[in-house]
């Protein structure tokens, strides 16, 4: 399930991404550069909904209401496709920070970017590649220990990370929104 929600979120930073480029227009004279940010806000909005709220809900009705424990291999196979996609795409997301980011350390820019895209992926797919190992650990521990109790605090863990993902990705979005000013120190040598 979050695997699925994880594309349809970079659908929607790829969709602002694309609509971001269009040149101004007589309806919007200063371009739609700013629709990058909408869409990455829509994308912390689903990232905080599907990924953080229906996780956390599966693992408290999971400890209210215990489920038969049923591991197979099939368990095992959906967790190896998501971690194999999910850690594809991060991977491809370092890369390319690493070459955005120049001489800048590579958590310095991170901090300092007004891409929201990148940020997006980077930490949605690296909060989703430690999920699988999470849910991994979880359900080796429900059946080792034949409780239904790791499992549902494993999914608990994992929508409380994807819910500080989302809450600082629209954090983010909303300082980029509302145009956040230069540093002071490129101030401060504009100034001198």
């Amino acid at each position: 399930m979050h695997t699925f929600a994880d594309a349809g979120n970079q659908f929607l930073l790829f969709m602002g991404i694309r609509r971001s480029e269009r040149p101004a227009d007589a309806t919007f004279h200063y371009g739609y550069g700013g629709e990058r940010f909408l869409f990455a806000l829509m994308s912390a909005v689903g990232i905080f909904v599907l990924g953080c709220g229906v996780t956390i809900y599966h693992g408290i009705s999971t400890l209210l209401d215990p489920h038969e424990l049923h591991v197979g291999w099939l368990d095992f196979t959906v967790l190896g496709i998501g971690f194999v996609l999910d850690g594809w795409v991060l991977w491809k997301a370092v890369n390319v920070v690493r070459k955005q980011k120049g001489d800048v350390g590579f958590f310095k820019y991170l901090k300092t970017t007004s891409d929201p895209t990148i940020l997006a992926v980077l930490f949605e797919d690296s909060v989703a590649c430690l999920g699988v190992l999470i849910a991994l650990g979880g359900i080796g521990l429900s059946f080792a220990l034949k409780s239904h109790v790791p499992d549902a605090l494993s999914s608990i863990l994992i929508g409380v990370l994807l819910g500080i993902v989302a809450v600082w990705l629209g954090y983010k979005n909303r300082a980029l929104m509302l145009g956040v000013s230069i540093p002071r120190e490129i101030e401060d040598q504009m100034v001198a």
